[in-house]
């Protein structure tokens, strides 16, 4: 079963920021017991770091669903450099599938995944979080 496109998306601002990005993906529900994120459609050159945080944010929100026979592609990602990351975009891509699967995270789930890209500003401009465990971060646990 294919769930149509769906659109994950952050954005936000604040008197020091401006933090914006958006994913675009296809879900399919599989019958094997596979799960598989392909970026195949998405430009890499360049935005391998952008890539990999969107990654990070699908496999924390699969993580989140707990739904292993499912198969999602990537198939836009949309920011422009002066206010999208790594970490938004994980924001966004975790904001995708939820949206996809018609997911209700909850107030934890939801405000880990804004600290995360709340925070991105602080760090290095390519920095991908490891929503698993993010250094010195003093974030709540999401599960």
């Amino acid at each position: 079963m294919i769930i149509e496109e769906k659109e994950g998306r952050f954005i936000a601002r604040n008197e020091k920021h401006t933090y914006g990005g958006r994913v675009l993906i296809e879900v399919k529900i599989n019958s094997a017991l596979i799960e598989k994120i392909d970026t195949a459609l998405v430009a890499k050159v360049g935005y391998e770091d952008w890539i990999a945080g969107v990654r990070e944010g699908i496999e924390f929100a699969l993580a989140t669903i707990n739904m292993p026979s499912i198969s999602i592609q990537v198939t836009r990602i949309l920011g422009q450099d002066m206010d999208t990351n790594p970490s938004i975009l994980a924001a966004a891509g975790a904001d995708a599938v939820w949206r996809s699967l018609n997911f209700t995270p909850t107030d934890t789930q939801r405000k880990f995944i804004e600290l995360v890209a709340f925070d991105s500003w602080s760090r290095d401009y390519k920095f991908v979080p490891n929503l698993r465990s993010i250094e010195g971060n003093p974030l709540p646990t999401p599960f």
